[in-house]
């Protein structure tokens, strides 16, 4: 396994650990608008950490991100005082971009046939890092019901540490002197003739699609979790988390070779549409069954929905490479990437206005986005060609 898998891997292990039971942590605390700080605070970071990877490589700027990040989880673990939980989160989210750094490791060093298997096994690894520490975590939190929270998080802060060491030592400086100045060189060239923001104007479609579809997938993810923990408890509730993310590490692999060769006869953008109806469907027959003793068909169909999730980050990875300028790849895919915050911070408020109505609210609700997404795929995203094979 190369090191940049097995970071991705402890990363969302850590994070796993800690962030399922924040939103009913914040929930049981009337203070759901506080999961929301994050998400507000990544949209301006993910941009501006993207830009430091163009300048300075990314195994500089991870090790900064995990030593800020592992901070604020110690800071989150020293009480339940407002002030320090939005300062936690605010360090947290402004600092928290691990994953999207690796997977730009992985996206510069590989050619366009390569990149749909090698981004699909990097969700497949960093996914297999939520099997156990949700498991772990309901453990934690049912035999300390106080201070489970704390402990994890406490856990969490140490791993981060464990992490940047081990980026330190096995990940290779990906930018020379020489490299940088050339680097430098070619962003001024690009920036001439294109800035950030005409760049983002221009792929508006391809944005608006991310905002969409990672605003429906967090609703169901987010809210199942508060489900089961109401009906089953934490340790019913972590196992459902670590088989979602069991799935979801199953359905990567699988996607990973799928994708490539489903490329080869089809054009992204309609594996995009075809995506987008079949997350719009499992949501909804997740919604069905959820609640009835078909406990088991319930498994099945959130296997289907991890898969098409998978293949759903897949190919946003693929549309926003193919769109993006190289010279300024990292702040682009940051940019869009930060979309991915937008709507983490509007999934609390959503799912606790949604659950007003009824359990079944959020799923409903994120089967609906999903269908008006791929309406948007139908209607506006440009189609992208093949890959070309030689």
């Amino acid at each position: 396994m190369k090191p940049i898998y097995f970071v991705a891997f402890l990363d969302l292990f850590a994070v796993s650990l800690i962030v399922p039971s924040l939103s009913g942590h914040f929930l049981e605390n009337n203070v759901v608008w506080v999961g929301s700080i994050y998400g507000i605070a990544q949209l301006f970071s993910q941009p501006f950490f993207g830009s430091l990877a163009d300048r300075f490589g990314t195994r500089n700027v991870t090790i900064v991100s995990l030593l800020i990040s592992s901070f604020s989880y110690y800071l989150l673990s020293k009480g339940t005082g407002l002030i320090i939980l939005i300062l936690a989160r605010i360090i947290a989210g402004s600092s928290k971009q691990t994953q999207e750094l690796s997977r730009l490791v992985i996206v510069n060093k590989e050619n366009e046939e390569n990149r749909a298997r090698v981004v699909g096994l990097f969700n497949s690894v960093g996914s297999a890092g939520f099997i156990l520490g949700p498991i772990i975590s309901g453990f934690i939190r049912e035999s300390f019901p106080g201070d489970g929270v704390y402990i994890c998080a406490r856990l969490t802060s140490l791993i981060f540490v464990i992490n940047a060491a081990l980026v330190w030592y096995f990940i290779e400086p990906s930018v020379t002197s020489a490299q940088l100045e050339k680097a430098k060189k070619a962003e001024k060239e690009a920036g001439a003739t294109f800035s950030t923001l005409s760049q983002l104007y221009k792929m508006w479609d391809l944005c608006l699609l991310r905002l969409m579809l990672t605003m429906a997938i967090l609703m169901a993810r987010f809210v199942m979790p508060i489900l089961s923990e109401r009906a089953f408890g934490p340790v019913r509730s972590g196992m459902l988390t670590s088989y979602t993310s069991l799935a979801g590490t199953v359905s990567a692999a699988l996607a990973s070779n799928i994708i490539p060769n489903l490329s080869k006869r089809m054009d992204i953008t309609t594996l995009e549409l075809l995506t987008c109806l079949g997350l719009a469907v499992s949501i909804l027959f997740l919604a069905i069954l959820w609640g009835n003793s078909f406990w088991f068909l319930f498994l099945a169909v959130l296997f289907v929905n991890c898969f098409f999730t998978q293949c759903s980050r897949i190919l946003l990875t693929q549309l926003t490479v193919a769109r993006a300028p190289v010279a300024n790849r990292g702040k682009i895919m940051g940019s869009v990437t930060s979309l991915t915050a937008v709507s983490r911070s509007l999934c609390d408020f959503a799912n606790a206005f949604l659950l007003s109505f009824g359990d079944l609210g959020p799923l409903l609700a994120s089967a609906a986005i999903c269908s008006l997404s791929s309406l948007l795929v139908a209607r506006v995203v440009p189609k992208t060609q093949k890959v070309k094979t030689s």
